[in-house]
């Protein structure tokens, strides 16, 4: 008091009164318990998993496990927020409870996944039920958010004693098997032996891969593009081979798909822009002018930094923008224009050329065509095939140069094998081709001597 009745301080004293028993209890429970669903997580699911599996041993018992992945999860919590992406992980787990028997077990598995143990089934049949059940549940728009959000999912199955006894064992089964539903219809898959097979080989292919990038087994060859005009080299494409010590040369098919599930394609992909880079420098010191080199970029790779990534990697090798050009693919644009468009101005205000390649093949339309700062169109080799026999494929060959040439933007053919395919491409007003009718992909030095030796494509 300050003498005159007035309070002028407070002195507050707080004693926690929660029993240590209760302290234990709740320290337990975030150990065993996921916080946004309230379900068992992980390590509870194996504990509980592990007693089930002990009965089923004595009793000689059938029973499941099923892996439940929640599609476009990590894209919700990107682009919708961390609150939105848990309160739909929660009604999912809401969801799935009414499919399952009081003695099922239900628990968040990892990020986007939750997994069900099925115990005591009469029939192995029975997981397809409940599998089939819970796609129908999990199917329907969740309210989240003000917003009805579509989340797909995939179902993989695991049985024992048929793919084992063992909780990890077991699960690893399901997840594999979820691997193989993504792409089914409906998206449920049984794991098999082919699975267990397929999945050793990737992690070989995968461990090898790692080696490759640390030991200079990759290299990079070059595919010319040709003018339509005048036949001459007027750039190429820059593509990875493996030179692997037991297999011989490998063409991107064998490892880019795994390098893009493993995440090594941010690593290769980062090498194959700076050995194009270490290419063009060492034309360059060599007093060789040599046309554009065109770089494919994974999704992975387009982030926000990437303009100041390539920056620093044109100014360390002291080369100009217009001899590097930059090939995306349709997936890409599923992104959304807010992230990816900001992104594309970027490069292109470097003056860094943007082609989209396997044009037709995906989600591209008028709109994205419209927005996008494209320089160059590349049409699929899927309708090049057909030309000029197959109406279809014409028909669309016809369309995508006539839209190229509305909107100014260069229109590359891939992979020209014949004569006639040129021709027709030619009299359409396509501007360049790429091909085995010209050339297959080539060694830097054989491209090199193509270009130096002013190499043409007949064109009559």
């Amino acid at each position: 008091s300050d003498g005159h009745g007035t309070l002028t301080h407070a002195f507050v004293i707080f004693s926690d009164i929660t029993s240590p028993r209760e302290t234990e209890s709740r320290l337990q429970h975030l150990a065993n318990f996921d916080t946004v669903t309230g379900l068992p997580n992980r390590l509870l699911l194996s504990q509980l998993l592990g007693q089930t599996l002990t009965q089923a041993k004595r009793d000689n018992g059938l029973g499941a496990v099923l892996v439940v992945q929640l599609l476009r999860l990590s894209h919700i919590y990107d682009t919708l927020g961390h609150e939105v992406g848990d309160d739909l992980v929660a009604q999912a787990g809401q969801r799935l409870k009414q499919a399952l028997r009081e003695q099922d077990i239900l628990s968040r598995l990892g990020h986007d996944k939750l997994a069900i143990a099925l115990p005591n089934m009469r029939k192995h049949e029975h997981a397809a039920l409940v599998a089939h059940k819970v796609l129908a549940l999990l199917r329907p728009a969740y309210a989240v958010g003000g917003l009805a959000v579509d989340c797909p999912v995939s179902v993989g199955i695991a049985l024992y004693p048929d793919n084992g006894m063992d909780t990890a064992a077991l699960l690893r089964c399901a997840e594999l098997a979820n691997q193989r539903a993504v792409a089914a219809d409906p998206p449920l898959a049984y794991f098999s032996q082919e699975m267990n097979e397929r999945a050793t080989e990737r992690f070989r292919v995968e461990g090898e891969l790692r080696h490759a990038l640390a030991h200079g087994e990759l290299l990079l060859y070059h595919q010319p593009k040709v003018s339509l005009r005048t036949g001459r080299i007027v750039g190429a494409e820059a593509l990875v081979r493996w030179q692997h010590p037991r297999l011989g040369l490998l063409g991107p098919g064998h490892f880019v798909p795994i390098a893009e599930d493993s995440g090594l394609i941010l690593e290769l992909g980062d090498w194959v822009l700076h050995e194009a880079c270490r290419q063009l420098r060492d034309w360059q010191a060599r007093g060789l002018a040599m046309p554009p080199l065109a770089v494919n970029l994974s999704a992975r790779q387009f982030d926000k930094y990437l303009p100041k990534r390539l920056d620093a990697l044109l100014a360390t090798h002291d080369l100009a923008p217009q001899q590097l050009k930059l090939e995306i693919t349709e997936s890409l644009m599923v992104r959304g224009a807010d992230e990816v468009i900001p992104i594309m101005n970027e490069l292109a205000a470097m003056g860094l050329g943007i082609a989209l390649d396997d044009f037709g093949t995906g989600y591209s339309s008028l709109a994205y065509l419209k927005k996008f700062p494209i320089t160059t169109l590349k049409i699929d080799r899927a309708f090049v095939t057909g030309i000029p026999h197959q109406g279809d494929d014409c028909a669309i060959a016809r369309a995508i140069v006539t839209m190229g040439q509305q909107m100014r933007q260069e229109i590359v053919a891939e992979g020209v094998e014949t004569t006639a395919q040129m021709a027709f491409l030619r009299a359409l007003g396509c501007d360049q081709l790429q091909g085995y009718l010209f050339s297959p992909p080539v060694p830097a030095a054989d491209y090199e001597r193509l270009v130096q030796q002013d190499i043409r494509l007949p064109l009559h």
